[in-house]
């Protein structure tokens, strides 16, 4: 019996975003192997129905407290904190590959 492939998470992110009525796209990028996030901090940005931004840091389920340190540390303090300014929610969702609902970490 053949294994199931599991879309990626950031795949998953966007199917999930856009089923809801939001305006999301990738907005990191890739080199090779290696995938930069936008200011270090998102795999996602979202423009909600009424309005609301929202940046996505996309991840495994058991990667979540991991993406959580990153981006309370020292080295994002100013991509973070621009973000806040702009008044931009973040999050990280990390997807368990057997369920269809994100869990979700807000940062703002």
């Amino acid at each position: 019996m053949a294994k199931r492939k599991t879309k990626l998470p950031v795949t998953r992110t966007l199917e999930y975003l856009q089923a809801r009525g939001w305006a999301a796209g990738r907005v990191d990028r890739q080199a090779g192997k290696v995938s930069f996030d936008y200011l270090g901090v998102a795999d996602v940005l979202g423009i909600g129905p009424a309005g609301a931004l929202l940046a996505v840091q996309c991840t495994s389920a058991s990667n979540v407290s991991a993406r959580v340190r990153k981006l309370e540390g020292e080295d994002l303090l100013d991509s973070m904190s621009a973000l806040r300014r702009a008044n931009i929610a973040v999050q990280v969702w990390g997807w368990y590959p057997d369920r269809d609902t994100p869990r979700i970490v807000d940062l703002s």
